[in-house]
C-alpha cells in the first residue's frame, strides 16, 4: 500500500514525530511495507489454528468481572493526584500543564 505525502504527515503528526525529507522517504517506504504485510496476513485462510500457538488452552481464563485495586491503592501509586483522581500531563498540542 503506498502512502500520499498527507497519511505519512498524519501518521507522524500522530506519533509527535518530526521528520526530515530523508527520513520522510524511508519511513513511507517502512510503513508501506509493514502494511503490505499485515494485508496479506489477513488474506490467510487459518481455521484450525489456535489463537496463541504453543500455549496450553488451560492457561486461558474466563473473561469475567473482577473486583479491581482499591482507589487508596492505586491512588498511593499514582505520581500525582487532586481530589481523588490521577493527575497526567497533557498530550495535546496547546493544552496546559495542571496547575
Amino acid at each position: 500500500m503506498e502512502l500520499t505525502p498527507e497519511q505519512l504527515h498524519h501518521i507522524a503528526e500522530l506519533a509527535r514525530l518530526r521528520l526530515s525529507p530523508e527520513e520522510e522517504q524511508g519511513l513511507a517506504g517502512d510503513i508501506s511495507q509493514v502494511l503490505d504485510y499485515m494485508e496479506m496476513l489477513g488474506g490467510l485462510d487459518l481455521p484450525d489454528l489456535p489463537p496463541r500457538p504453543g500455549i496450553p488452552p488451560e492457561v486461558w481464563r474466563d473473561d469475567c468481572i473482577e473486583e479491581s485495586l482499591p482507589r487508596p491503592e492505586v491512588l498511593a501509586n499514582a505520581p500525582q493526584t487532586e481530589s481523588d483522581q490521577i493527575i497526567v500531563p497533557p498530550v495535546l498540542p496547546g493544552t496546559e500543564e495542571p496547575a
